[in-house]
């Protein structure tokens, strides 16, 4: 599942400006009523998103998550795929929503390349050690399809069934090999990842991003096992989710403060396409010029007041 985590918060792309995200504070009511908000005060929190904080596997958010798949934007293949794991699912996990400040465009660029991620952690790990992030090797196939192993004995298929700038649909298949089961395991899932984008008063942008996942195995016997297991793997694939997010945003970091470190390590990505590095080079210049726009805006009001105002009619006899 931590595997699984990490393609999912890193497949997809966009379908609108990212560079137009909401403004506004705001809150939603469900079936359960009000959502729960992240806030300033609350560590990593951000006010103006609407989230579900908390980690949960219980079968009411379970049907709550499957009410909100976008079944209707899906050809009856793409459905029939999601309705094979919906209908026998063996472990649910609705991993605890995560507030990350990011560049948005940056942000969808490594979500829509995740070999980019994938080989920029492997390079980590060569020269620092491990970097408390599972690695997992990503091999584009075609547009919406990847392969993906782990080197612990998960090896699988993923294809991107629905994308929009704020909701990724994904449904993997594959098998497992490892120490977990006796003999080995294939099964499928689905990753339902949303985002909401807000920015603060500074104008940074900052991207809460929740995921929902969907585990179904093949064979008989293993279910009452991994269902014994959840608790300890769910809380693998929580640390997962929350470690990628996390370097997402220290990479987003380095792009607004760095741009020039970027163009000097796109060249040792190997796995990941020269086109793909031309644009996370470009990317990274364009983020960084935001960044600096902020800056500056930032200091203005500063400037402002410091010069003399021009006085209005209405001053002008006032003093007569």
């Amino acid at each position: 599942m931590g595997a699984l985590a990490l393609l999912a918060q890193a497949t997809t792309s966009a379908a609108r400006d990212p560079l137009k995200p909401s403004n506004g504070y705001h809150s939603s009511t469900t079936s359960s009523g009000t959502r729960n908000q992240y806030h300033p005060s609350s560590p990593g929190g951000h006010a103006g998103v609407d989230v579900t904080p908390r980690a949960s596997s219980s079968k009411h958010t379970e049907r709550e998550a499957i009410a909100a798949l976008p079944l209707d934007r899906l050809t009856p293949q793409q459905r029939a795929k999601v309705e094979s794991v919906t209908a026998r699912t063996t472990v649910f996990r609705r991993m605890p929503a995560q507030v990350v400040r990011c560049d948005p465009e940056m942000y969808l660029f490594l979500v829509e390349h995740p070999e980019v991620l994938a080989n920029i952690w492997g390079l980590a790990a060569e020269q620092q050690g491990p970097t408390g992030i599972q690695e997992i090797a990503l091999t584009r196939t075609g547009p919406d399809t990847l392969t993906a192993h782990d080197g612990l004995g998960t090896e699988g298929n993923v294809e991107i069934l629905y994308r929009s700038h704020d909701k990724h649909l994904l449904y993997a298949s594959g098998s497992y090999d490892g120490p977990l089961f006796l003999k080995p395991v294939e099964g499928a899932g689905l990753l339902y990842l949303t985002t909401v984008y807000s920015r603060d008063p500074n104008g940074a942008y900052y991207i809460t991003c929740q995921l929902d996942t969907f585990i179904a195995l093949e064979r008989s016997g293993t279910e009452l096992l991994a269902r014994t297991f959840s608790p300890i793997v769910g809380k693998v694939a929580d640390a997962s989710f929350v470690q990628s997010l996390a370097f997402v945003q220290m990479l987003s970091d380095v792009c607004e403060l760095n741009p020039a470190g970027i163009g000097r390590l796109t060249p040792r990505l190997d796995h990941v396409d020269p086109d793909v590095c031309n644009e996370f080079s470009r990317l990274a210049l364009k983020a960084a010029t935001r960044a600096e726009q902020r800056r500056m805006s930032a200091r203005v009001p500063e400037a402002v007041t410091a010069q003399p105002l021009r006085p209005t009619a209405a001053d002008l006899r006032a003093t007569r």
